[in-house]
């Protein structure tokens, strides 16, 4: 088994008014037709934790973000896929788990746009005030963000490892394509 990072081309705002149309009007108001059952069933369990913490605020304080359960967060993964706009993804054999995540996401890709956050931001950013203690976790760039980071890029030399080069090119198409929908991205490491 693999996992993978991937990009949704996605308007932040829509996405934090459809999670407060959720808490407020319910399931229904997904427009889920027919309604998926397993996607109910998860909202059934993890309603009241996702109407207590999900924030309208797209950024909140550290102190007030929450980790949401592993029902909640699924959840939340599947709400964002419902959308249907994936526009790229990374993926990795289950071995390379350590070198996507430490060597590729934490150490080179910061390197290849100049910038220390870019993998916490990808993998492990906090949205409307929720995260996720494992995995699936999420992240997400807004456009401003995406424009700054492909004008930076930079890959490195021939020496990279052949798994980190086609992260690293993938990484950047996908990024361009988000730039040329001027929209955000949100990621789902899943």
């Amino acid at each position: 088994m693999g996992y993978s990072l991937e990009f949704h081309s996605i308007s932040l705002e829509e996405l934090g008014n459809a999670f407060t149309r959720l808490s407020v009007d319910g399931f229904e108001s997904l427009g889920v037709h027919p309604v998926d059952e397993v996607l109910q069933k998860l909202w059934l369990h993890c309603e009241y934790e996702f109407n207590q913490f999900v924030r309208k605020d797209l950024v909140v304080a550290e102190s007030q973000v929450a980790v949401l359960s592993p029902d909640a967060a699924i959840f939340v993964s599947e709400l964002i896929r419902l959308r249907e706009d994936q526009i790229g993804r990374l993926e990795h054999a289950s071995a390379s788990g350590n070198l996507f995540r430490e060597r590729f996401m934490k150490n080179r890709v910061t390197s290849f746009y100049k910038d220390q956050t870019i993998g916490e931001r990808l993998l492990w950013r906090p949205m409307f005030g929720i995260r996720s203690g494992d995995i699936p976790f999420w992240g997400w760039l807004s456009r401003n963000e995406i424009w700054e980071l492909i004008s930076d890029f930079s890959p490195g030399g021939d020496d990279l490892e052949y798994d980190i080069a086609v992260w690293a090119d993938s990484l950047q198409e996908t990024l361009e394509k988000a730039r040329e929908r001027n929209l955000d991205l949100v990621t789902l490491y899943i």
